[in-house]
């Protein structure tokens, strides 16, 4: 009887196998002949709005025009010369790659083992493959090298160059968390020698602070953190921040205590003993009332033997425990109250850029276009290593902010580090009162116009919006005015390098382009959700729209794609966005001196995606429907791009332009007008007088910007929208694989809505 129902049981699975097996063929069936009725014209255009360039080019070279169309065909030279564009840059990538990789092989054998360090990161970034190419057998001797080095720099109290080395080594192995650890302990060490080695000015810093603060900062954080706070990680954060103390050096001069080797050593012993009492805590229980015991008991350890200031104390431990919370939530302490207000209020001179914290490393979100920054050269991206001669190893934010603002008029000093630089550079800049101007346009006609039209022939309109400020509305609502009356067919909006802004005028920027549905919402674990919505009542701009992205689109910015790409109403190309998608809320201390900042929502978009990017995260941001990768040698071509496009052609020489500029700028124009040919660099010097081949140089594009006129015109051409061709794969239920693409792989992630 067992047997016959084990027999039983395996001819119903049979069946059922069968069943399964018969639905999926009828469904791959269906779906085959769904496309098999797509016309020629319809697969053409497919392939374009998936990125599938190459495919594409392929397809209507064997389709005569009859087939296909005249308009249709006519994209074909249009398509020829991009492949001849993808062509060069492949060509680009390789010749940067080999010099790169050539540089590093020689400062390793000059034994320059942290400028061969270097130059492997540049080469990182033009390797095909990046895996592969942390494994070759020399680059794991330039990173043994290194490692070494860094060692001798711990062991020498070198914090901030043994950072530098675990910095580079996190950039070039992402995937290996013991390099960003390092670089954050090194960066927690250097930050506290930087603030207690000043003589009096340490006091000043911690003037006004209460050991109280803490718990009203843990009630907080327990309360309303936008995720269920892990306080046995932030209680150790903290402790760990005070056992770093003994082992700095330098602060024996301010702390004369540390010289005591007796209570130094009852000190670390205890306080040790405590981190491992905290450890063995279960930290699913682990309360608000477990972090202020632990406190408490390092109040009592430390009146014992060190007598450290209270104030100094409470501070090191809410830092070390913020630390491990989030790069946005923090305490605004007492000393810095009065720059975060004029930060707040928008009353101060400063350079105009973004910054952030990168691995512990201050680093430029962007430069604000129009500012003393921008005007400067400093470029997206780039790391500030120093502020007036010191440098920035383990300072805050909000430090930096302090000391990179001033009265309008002076000048600070920034030492500037590019991606494509081995060494920093000083650029002295005059602060100046930031007037921010948010919407742009192709070209800047006269001190106050903008021409919008990027293509006047197929009336292709362009515009940037840098920022969202409470102006950025309005002067869309005026821009848009001048593009519709210049007879625009199709608009592309850049949001490339937009580092965010209000969340009002983000979400009053996508209505503009929207009829209906939910723009972006906000959702916490305590505090009230929020739901943004098109509103039908408003004036709406119903052109075909392209939005270009990249890495530095941030918040404000990733809400507007974000939304525009759900609702199918335009087509995002360029790069994977930043993934700032969090909510901070700045709560006022009971002793009103400091303010918490506190993470306690994130943002989502209509497809219930998260835009936040989280540690460890795998996803996040806005993915583009068409993947375009630029390298560190073409992100400074769009940027020198864009800000040629803001130099009023009849006023360069004015402006200091010399005459080798102009001529420059002559032959970028006669390239851009030309067949794509590439010059090479020219000397006054004998043919004979040099050995070195002369290296060839490229002209200046914007790949992403090119995509984004050949998809446009594509739309143009066939009148073929790109919200029924989602649709179809949304309703098909299809997931594609990456596909492949003329340069980097490209592809059409499917949106799902609930």
């Amino acid at each position: 009887m067992t047997l016959n129902i084990m027999m039983g049981r395996s001819r119903g699975v049979r069946r059922w196998m069968l069943s399964a097996m018969m639905a999926l063929w009828v469904v791959l069936v269906a779906v085959g002949a769904a496309r098999a009725e797509l016309s020629d014209r319809e697969q053409f255009v497919n392939l374009i709005y998936e990125g599938r360039l190459q495919e594409a080019c392929d397809f209507l070279s064997n389709r005569p025009a009859e087939v296909v169309g005249e308009d249709v065909k006519g994209l074909e030279p249009l398509l020829e010369r991009y492949a001849e564009l993808e062509a060069t840059r492949r060509e680009r990538k390789g010749a940067s790659y080999g010099e790169a990789v050539e540089e590093a092989r020689k400062e390793l054998a000059a034994g320059e083992v942290e400028k061969a360090l270097s130059g492997v990161r540049k080469a990182k970034f033009y390797a095909e493959d990046e895996q592969q190419f942390g494994q070759q057998e020399w680059v794991k001797q330039v990173v043994a090298e290194a490692l070494l080095k860094a060692e001798q720099y711990l062991a020498d109290h070198e914090w901030l160059k043994a950072g530098n080395i675990y910095g580079e080594l996190s950039t070039i192995y992402e995937d290996e968390k013991q390099y960003e650890d390092k670089t954050k302990e090194c960066a927690t060490r250097a930050r506290i020698e930087s603030l207690y080695e000043s003589g009096e000015d340490w006091q000043e810093q911690v003037k006004g602070i209460k050991m109280d603060v803490l718990a009203e900062i843990s009630y907080h954080v327990e309360n309303y953190y936008v995720d269920d706070p892990d306080l046995r990680k932030l209680t150790l954060g903290g402790l760990e921040s005070l056992a770093l103390f003994t082992q700095i050096e330098k602060l024996k001069e301010n702390f004369p205590v540390l010289a005591d080797s007796e209570k130094v050593g009852a000190y670390n012993e205890r306080v040790a003993g405590l981190i491992e009492q905290v450890k063995a805590e279960k930290q699913e229980s682990f309360s608000e009332t477990d972090l202020m015991r632990a406190f408490v008991k390092f109040m009592m350890i430390n009146q014992e033997t060190l007598e450290l200031p209270e104030n100094l104390v409470t501070r090191e431990f809410v830092d070390g425990a913020m630390f491990k919370l989030d790069q946005f939530s923090g305490v605004i302490w007492p000393y810095e109250m009065d720059d975060f207000q004029k930060h707040t209020l928008g009353k101060f001179s400063g350079v105009g850029i973004q910054i952030t914290m990168d691995k512990n490393k201050l680093k430029v979100i962007t430069p604000i276009f129009g500012t003393p920054a921008y005007k400067a050269g400093i470029e997206p991206g780039a790391f500030i290593t120093s502020i007036d001669g010191e440098s920035t190893d383990g300072i805050t934010i909000d430090q930096a902010v302090r000391k990179i603002t001033g009265p309008k008029g002076t000048i600070v000093r920034l030492g500037i580090l590019h991606s494509w630089a081995d060494d920093p550079v000083d650029i002295p800049i005059m602060r100046d009162t930031i007037i921010i101007h948010t919407v742009k346009g192709a070209k800047l006609e006269t001190d106050d116009a903008w021409d919008y039209l990027i293509d006047p022939e197929d009336k292709i309109a362009y515009l940037r919006i840098t920022s969202f400020t409470e102006s950025t509305v309005e002067d869309l609502h005026e821009a848009i005015r001048q593009i519709e009356s210049s007879g625009a067919r199709g608009l592309i909006v850049d949001l490339r390098f937009n580092p965010g802004g209000t969340l009002r005028a983000a979400v009053d920027t996508a209505d503009i382009f929207l009829e209906d549905g939910v723009i972006v919402s906000t959702k916490g674990r305590a505090v009230d959700s929020y739901e943004g919505k098109a509103e039908t009542d408003g004036p709406q701009f119903d052109l075909p729209l392209v939005v270009l992205i990249n890495n530095i689109s941030a918040s404000g910015s990733e809400i507007v794609c974000g939304a525009l790409r759900d609702h199918g109403r335009a087509m995002v190309i360029g790069e994977r966005s930043y993934g700032k998608g969090s909510v901070q809320n700045v709560i006022r201390l009971a002793n009103g001196a400091s303010r918490l900042k506190l993470t306690t929502a994130y943002y989502y978009l209509p497809s219930g995606i998260c835009l936040h990017r989280r540690d460890d995260a795998k996803e996040w941001g806005v993915d583009p429907n068409i993947e375009v990768a630029l390298s560190p040698e073409e992100l400074r071509d769009v940027m020198e791009l864009q800000r040629d496009a803001e130099v009023i052609q009849n006023h360069k020489e004015a402006n200091g332009a010399s005459a080798a500029d102009e001529e420059q700028g002559a032959t970028d124009a006669d390239e851009a007008e030309g067949e794509g040919s590439v010059t090479t660099t020219t000397s006054t010097a004998p043919a004979e007088a040099s050995t070195q081949p002369a290296k060839k140089e490229y002209p200046r594009v914007d790949p992403q910007l090119e995509t984004a006129l050949l998809v446009m015109k594509t739309r143009l051409a066939t009148e073929l929208p790109w919200k029924p061709v989602l649709q179809e794969e949304k309703l098909q239920g299809i997931a594609r694989s990456p596909v492949s693409a003329i340069g980097p792989k490209s592809t059409a992630p499917v949106v799902t809505e609930e």
